[in-house]
């Protein structure tokens, strides 16, 4: 099977876009100059080799879809994104994603009061009046 460079470069551009939002920034992850990436890779002109294929499978991505098209790890595109994200934002470890909803949740719960404190406030201001 022979691979298609031009479907290869626009899934490495989606990984690229999905995982670090602009592409100067995923050449920087990869240790590249931008135009190197555009006009080698991105344009399908030059195959990934072996180092810079394990570069990006440390990166997060799926080696198997970049170059056939089919998830290895059965994620979904929402699902992919979503992963990304988490990683992009430095949640990594499910300790971590745990943490951030327990702020999250401190923070709800803490509105939730505030919310209800204005509301009595409120009721008992128009009651004076």
């Amino acid at each position: 099977m022979a691979l298609d460079r031009i479907l290869v470069a626009e899934r490495l551009r989606k990984f690229g876009q999905l995982r670090f939002g602009t592409m100067k920034d995923f050449a920087a992850a990869l240790k590249m100059h931008p135009a190197s990436l555009n006009s080698g890779y991105l344009s399908g002109r030059s195959i990934l080799g072996g180092e810079l294929l394990a570069h990006l499978h440390s990166l997060g991505c799926d080696i198997t879809w970049l170059l056939t098209g089919e998830p290895q790890k059965g994620l979904s595109e929402e699902e992919q994104k979503m992963f990304f994200w988490l990683k992009k934002e430095g949640i990594t470890t499910e300790k971590k994603l745990q943490e951030r909803l327990t702020v999250i949740s401190d923070i709800w719960g803490a509105a939730s009061k505030i919310a209800e404190v204005k509301t009595k406030y409120s009721a008992k201001s128009k009651s004076k009046k």
